[in-house]
């Protein structure tokens, strides 16, 4: 058994400045699936029992004897206040509504995007195509995203601070997707893939 000579935040600090830590820092990127369904919540409960989700998966936390922090805090999305910045997050299909209960919940993978949209974004830009088109990837109107991103957020932090409250640090604030990602999600990755051989010239643009 080594000797731990660090807290966890300093093993990870010394980990993210090149330096030795006394052992290796234990991040694991997402707990809470496992968490839930190991306290019995199925799939549908784990997206719409907030408190229940939380509650298990810092049970199963302390359970497994602790980690040097969480990377997510919880089945949740910090988003910025905006369409553009919310409707890049790609629909998912819920357990229990669009899956059966027991399922996790899953990216809906469609072709949203058609060739020729590499074309109005470049022209446009994000931020413009996006709020003019928005449609194109959620069906809800205008506010009720912005609503749904507004929950989301307040779900986050809420999340991260039932972490820092026990000291556990937090470590990813929220997440921004390469083009790359951004394409393969709204194209599906098999179009995308091909668009790369067939219009790559597009694509660059």
């Amino acid at each position: 058994m080594i000797k731990e000579t660090m807290t966890p935040q300093q093993r990870v600090q010394a980990a993210i400045e090149l330096r030795v830590p006394d052992r290796v820092p234990v991040l694991p990127l997402q707990t809470q699936y496992f968490a839930c369904r190991y306290k019995g919540l199925d799939g549908y409960e784990t997206v719409r029992d907030v408190e229940r989700a939380r509650q298990a998966h810092i049970e199963v936390f302390y359970e497994l004897g602790g980690f040097d922090g969480q990377v997510i805090p919880g089945i949740s999305y910090i988003l910025p206040g905006t369409l553009s910045g919310i409707v890049r997050e790609p629909i998912y299909k819920i357990p229990g509504i669009d899956l059966p209960r027991d399922s996790i919940i899953q990216h809906d993978e469609r072709e949203i995007l058609q060739p020729e949209d590499y074309d109005l974004i470049a022209n446009l830009g994000w931020k413009a195509f996006a709020e003019k088109y928005y449609s194109k990837f959620n069906p809800r109107t205008a506010s009720q995203i912005l609503a749904w991103g507004e929950r989301q957020t307040t779900r986050y932090i809420e999340d991260a601070r039932a972490w820092t409250e026990r000291g556990v640090p937090v470590y990813q604030g929220g997440e921004i997707y390469s083009p790359l990602m951004f394409f393969s999600m709204f194209r599906t990755l098999q179009q995308f893939t091909l668009d790369l051989y067939r219009r790559p010239d597009r694509v660059k643009g």
